[in-house]
C-alpha cells in the first residue's frame, strides 16, 4: 500500500521538479492520488485514481501511458482546467450526462467578476475543485455556500503527470 498526502494546491503557479528538469504548470486544480488501476486497449487507455473516498479516471493514448511509465499504486497528479468542469445541483441530472467522472461535494466559495465567476466545492475527501461559469448562471442556479453539488468531468479533460 502507497501511503500519500492529499492536497490540492490552490495556487496558478505549481513547479515540478523531474530528473532535473523544471516544469512550471499554470492551473487551478491540482489534485493528488495513486493509481489504482489502468485498463488498456490497443489506442486508449483508462487510468484509475484513488483519491482516498472518489475515484477519478483520465483516458489517454496508450503511449503516453508507455511515456509516463504508468503502473498501479505509483502517486500521481491529476490536473483539470476549470472550464471543463460541469456543474449539478441534483443526482438526477448528474446522472443524466454522458460523463466519466461525478463528483459530489459542497459549494466551498463563489467569486463573481466581470462577466464570470468561479465556484469552488469540497469533495467528500477533503479535495477542493474549481470550475468556472457565467455569472448569470451561478445567479439562474441559485448556488449558495455549503450546497450539495455535483462536479462532472469528461475522461479526456483530466491531464496526468508523475510530477510530485
Amino acid at each position: 500500500m502507497v501511503s500519500y498526502p492529499m492536497r490540492t494546491t490552490s495556487t496558478h503557479a505549481h513547479q515540478l521538479q523531474k530528473e532535473n528538469m523544471i516544469m512550471d504548470i499554470a492551473i487551478q486544480n491540482q489534485i493528488h492520488g495513486v493509481i489504482a488501476n489502468i485498463t488498456e486497449s490497443s489506442i486508449v487507455g483508462i487510468v484509475c485514481i484513488d483519491l482516498k473516498g472518489n475515484s477519478l479516471q483520465s483516458m489517454l493514448s496508450m503511449q503516453s501511458i508507455n511515456q509516463l511509465n504508468l503502473k498501479e499504486n505509483i502517486p500521481i497528479t491529476a490536473y483539470i482546467p476549470p472550464a471543463t468542469i460541469i456543474f449539478s445541483t441534483t443526482v438526477q441530472s448528474a446522472k443524466a450526462v454522458a460523463v466519466t467522472n461525478r463528483l459530489r461535494g459542497k459549494i466551498s466559495a463563489i467569486h463573481q467578476g466581470a462577466l464570470y465567476g468561479l465556484v469552488s466545492i469540497d469533495l467528500i475527501d477533503g479535495t477542493t475543485l474549481t470550475g468556472s461559469m457565467t455569472n448569470a448562471t451561478i445567479r439562474q442556479t441559485n448556488l449558495t455556500i455549503g450546497q450539495e453539488i455535483y462536479a462532472l468531468i469528461k475522461a479526456d479533460d483530466v491531464i496526468l503527470s508523475t510530477c510530485p
